[in-house]
């Protein structure tokens, strides 16, 4: 499950409202211990069968031969090796007397027998084990301090997690882990289970921690505020379900509450509240009512790309694939219904995952006007399917304006000959007259604006094409959606927008 998908599956959350998501590394110590094992050393298959021999009455060396089918003098050699290890001892000889031997010259001339002794009862069950020192490598999880068995899940350096942008949770306590906290029944489960075979070895003692790797396992990190206090939380996804116990341990141990984990919002939030004003703040949908609209939009979207994904498996079998297309039908109609009762709020407050969904439909749905405010353009956000969709806008007469706190111009700044957007689109508007770069306005510097047409407005904190960055750290989402005519053309009149014009003959410059 990708972070976009988690976001979008876990959203909802009693009396809390997703405000940001991201992907994460998950803390943990690749150990390299000394430790004392116990090896366990199969008794030899011929040692076994004379012990065995012996155990249902054949005592000598003859007869046990005659029984396996073995020379007398291999049998005798056998018999040696484990009388030295102290498996078996000679039987008592007959007294003088007995009905076993009469004389002392048939006592004399009597074959050795032999009885098996308490040890060699026991290596016959369980074998030798014999200590030894070895280096164990397993996993020990930061967070929730115990082994933990990986299996073949990859895990990340720091490096990587650094170059993806994802954020780097930290372990608590922050060293690893000494040796008198390891339980050498846990270590033995995971080396067992890393190992790929049995570990049939046990564990006698640790000596020493000799290598320590700082390592992360990947995940989702969910970040949800409340919407009656300044409480957060942050929920971990792995694979595709919550992790309750990482948060857990998590949170009792401060979680949400380390230093430069989230980025502050209060002042993005006045920022939002003083553009909109006292009245239109007010109006802003928040709380279970919104959680569950866009529920019903995300379980129509799952179920869309599930008949989907069975159609296209499907094409060979014209029967079934008939049913399926009436099915997906009847589920897209149930995805037009669910997006129509959440764009029927009249102000509504936005989920960080909309944020890039909405930008790809006003790149895409565009017919007259489309306004876009950003820090910068960065490659990372805006690629060369940003430019194709602005293109296919541009070629349709679409008024097309983008603000950046950073001018745009012709010189590269990434690598030479990398693929940058801003760049681009500069070189496009010295031809297209309906493309205009622009300084983003100072009265608003923390707030980011997208309007279509007079059917969609976006105000949020988040910048559109990048450009803010993410300083590994969380950022509370703060924004507001409306598709209510009037408030869009309010909103665009605040930013100074102005309204969509009539349709141009060109949409080039002359030469």
């Amino acid at each position: 499950m990708n972070p976009l998908q988690a976001a979008r599956y876990f959203d909802v959350r009693e009396s809390f409202d997703l405000v940001d998501y991201a992907e994460v590394g998950l803390p943990i110590f690749r150990l390299t211990v000394e430790a004392v094992t116990l090896a366990r050393l199969e008794m030899p298959t011929l040692h076994e069968f004379v012990l065995r021999s012996i155990l249902i009455g054949e005592a000598n060396a003859g007869g046990i031969a005659r029984l396996l089918g073995l020379a007398e003098d291999v049998v005798e050699d056998a018999l040696a090796a484990l009388a030295y290890d102290k498996c078996v001892v000679l039987a008592p000889s007959p007294a003088v007397g007995d009905s076993r031997a009469d004389t002392l010259d048939e006592v004399a001339l009597a074959p050795k027998s032999y009885e098996v002794t308490d040890t060699g009862l026991q290596k016959m069950r369980e074998g030798e084990r014999t200590p030894r020192d070895e280096p164990l490598v397993f996993d020990y999880d930061g967070i929730r301090r115990h082994p933990v068995a990986l299996g073949t899940e990859s895990v990340r350096r720091p490096k990587d997690l650094a170059e993806d942008g994802a954020i780097q949770i930290r372990p608590y306590p922050a060293d690893a882990p000494d040796v008198s906290e390891l339980s050498s029944v846990d270590v033995g489960r995971v080396v067992r289970r890393r190992s790929g075979k049995g570990f049939e070895r046990g564990i006698l003692a640790f000596r020493r921690i000799a290598r320590r790797e700082n390592l992360f396992r990947p995940a989702v990190g969910l970040l949800y505020q409340s919407r009656a206090t300044d409480e957060v939380q942050i929920a971990f996804v792995l694979g595709d379900q919550l992790a309750q116990d990482y948060e857990i341990e998590f949170a009792k141990h401060g979680g949400a509450k380390k230093g430069g984990l989230i980025r502050t919002a209060v002042g993005d939030r006045a920022s939002l509240r003083a553009f909109l004003g006292p009245e239109r703040s007010a109006e802003v949908a928040h709380g279970d009512l919104l959680s569950r609209l866009r529920a019903n939009v995300t379980l129509a979207k799952r179920e869309h790309a599930a008949i989907r994904a069975r159609l296209e498996r499907l094409r060979q079998k014209p029967m079934l694939k008939t049913s399926e297309e009436q099915d997906l039908a009847s589920v897209e109609q149930s995805l037009r219904a669910a997006r129509a009762d959440l764009d029927a709020l009249p102000l509504r407050g936005l989920a960080p995952y909309e944020q890039g969904e909405l930008l790809i439909e006003a790149l895409e749905s565009a017919k007259r006007r489309l306004y876009i405010s950003s820090a910068d353009i960065a490659p990372d956000r805006a690629d060369g399917t940003v430019l194709r969709r602005l293109n296919e806008r541009l070629n349709d007469r679409v008024d097309v304006r983008i603000d950046t706190s950073v001018p745009l111009s012709a010189e590269p700044k990434g690598a030479r000959g990398s693929f940058e957007l801003g760049v681009e689109l500069w070189l496009a508007a010295q031809q297209r007259r309906n493309l205009t770069l622009g300084q983003r306005p100072e009265g608003h510097t923390s707030l980011y604006f997208l309007i279509k047409d007079e059917d969609l407005a976006i105000v949020t904190n988040r910048p559109f094409l990048g450009g803010r960055g993410r300083p590994l750290s969380f950022i509370p989402t703060v924004g507001i959606v409306t598709r209510r005519p009037e408030i869009v053309a309010e909103i665009a009149n605040l930013i100074g927008v102005p309204a969509p014009q009539a349709p141009r003959s060109s949409g080039h410059r002359r030469a």
